[in-house]
């Protein structure tokens, strides 16, 4: 655990937590971020409210700058936020567990299920998985089943991740085919990106279902199509297909850019997936 100072906040408006983090905003990338994500974050926030009372316990995963653990923990939620040691040890990132009253955890291995193992089990009410399903690249069976004994029931686990059948991921996919230079991450966004900041599985409405489904019964989803990036500028004729194909993807919603996913779980009659056995 790199932090366990908490702060007590008084309860704020939506727009007052906003302005309250902007104040808090280092310069560069924690701006840039934010304001990037700004739309996302308020409507995640929006959601949290709608599911669960204030007060409750909310399990940030992949927390990275913490704006929303931050927005979140200003509006009175107990806020745990957990992410890899590159980002939860950083000076900058503990100070801000500290100003904000979040419990922050640094976990350097998510895929054997073994963190948060001195708090216990079911004292989670809400796990938020926002813009982190996509980059997981281990088997997660050993992570969910964590999870799953993390929460209480009743309990649910928010995600928003990119959907795969978007219709600007599509026409990509198609393009790079028919030139014959691939398919998934390009040579260029491996090389670009930090660790942990490839998109190496996106997933279909009808692949979460049975994503969750295959983990346990007890994991029920309800799934909406939404987007929360500004339409595209147009500089160039590649400009103009990528607007083309974000806006009629987003009249169409299988088409749309987002998924927004609530897995509730009402009880708990047994984990049944397992993980495979490597020889």
């Amino acid at each position: 655990m790199c932090q366990d100072n908490r702060l007590v906040h008084r309860t704020l408006t939506i727009d007052d937590a906003f302005r309250t983090v902007r104040k808090a905003l280092w310069e560069g990338q924690d701006i840039d971020y934010f304001e990037f994500h700004q739309n996302r974050f308020r409507r995640s926030v929006e959601r949290v409210m709608q599911l669960l009372p204030s007060g409750s316990t909310v399990l940030d995963v992949g927390s990275h700058y913490l704006h929303q653990s931050a927005l979140l923990a200003l509006l009175g939620y107990k806020v745990i936020g957990m992410d890899a040691p590159e980002f939860a040890c950083l000076d900058s990132i503990r100070q801000r567990a500290e100003q904000f009253g979040i419990e922050l955890y640094a976990v350097q291995e998510f895929d054997n299920g073994r963190f948060l193992l001195e708090r216990g089990e079911s004292f989670v009410d809400l796990v938020l998985f926002c813009e982190i399903l996509e980059h997981i690249t281990f088997n997660p069976i050993r992570f969910w089943h964590r999870i799953y004994d993390l929460l209480h029931t009743p309990g649910k686990i928010y995600i928003t991740t990119p959907n795969s059948l978007r219709l600007v991921n599509l026409a990509n996919v198609i393009k790079r085919a028919v030139l014959l230079k691939g398919i998934g991450p390009d040579v260029s966004s491996i090389f670009t990106n930090v660790t942990y900041g490839h998109h190496w599985k996106e997933y279909s409405k009808s692949e979460l279902i049975r994503y969750f489904r295959s983990l346990s019964p007890d994991f029920h989803c309800q799934i909406n199509y939404w987007h929360f990036r500004p339409s595209s500028p147009i500089r160039s004729i590649k400009d103009v297909f990528r607007r083309f194909s974000q806006e009629w993807g987003r009249l169409i919603p299988c088409f749309d850019e987002q998924l927004e996913v609530v897995v509730s779980l009402n009880e708990k009659t047994g984990f049944t997936a397992t993980p495979p056995e490597y020889i």
